[in-house]
């Protein structure tokens, strides 16, 4: 298996470099007519909606939407596509920052029952405990 970087992602999403837009189209049409399927990092999440919101200027709404689009395609390893599911699951149901999310969320799949923050805003979420 196979992992997939951050630019692989944003590239996938943003169409902002033509060449780099349709070797991942190719890509990922190889890997579906083969059956290969793509691990993300969780990191990976994280960064991606970084750049997403910060540079490309994509907002919370819209940024959910696509990464949901994402994670029904069937190139994507069933662990990534199952912890974003459940990410943006999460993500509905709360106002965290998507990155706080992906963080409390990676530690609940890890086992733990909490994620100890100084963030009072993400302490109102069943995944952060106020430190």
């Amino acid at each position: 298996m196979k992992a997939l970087d951050t630019n692989v992602i944003v590239r996938f999403l943003t169409r902002d470099n033509a060449a780099q837009h349709a070797a991942v189209l190719w890509r990922f049409e190889q890997a579906r007519t083969t059956g290969e399927q793509f691990y993300v990092a969780v990191p990976v999440w994280a960064e991606a909606s970084w750049v997403l919101t910060r540079i490309y200027g994509v907002d919370r709404g819209a940024l959910l939407t696509a990464l949901e689009a994402f994670s029904q395609l069937p190139v994507l390893a069933p662990s990534s596509a199952g912890f974003l599911r459940q990410c943006l699951t999460a993500a509905k149901a709360t106002a965290l920052d998507w990155p706080d999310v992906i963080v409390g969320m990676a530690a609940r799949e890890a086992g733990c029952e909490a994620t100890l923050s100084f963030d009072k805003q993400a302490a109102k979420s069943d995944l952060f405990e106020l430190l």
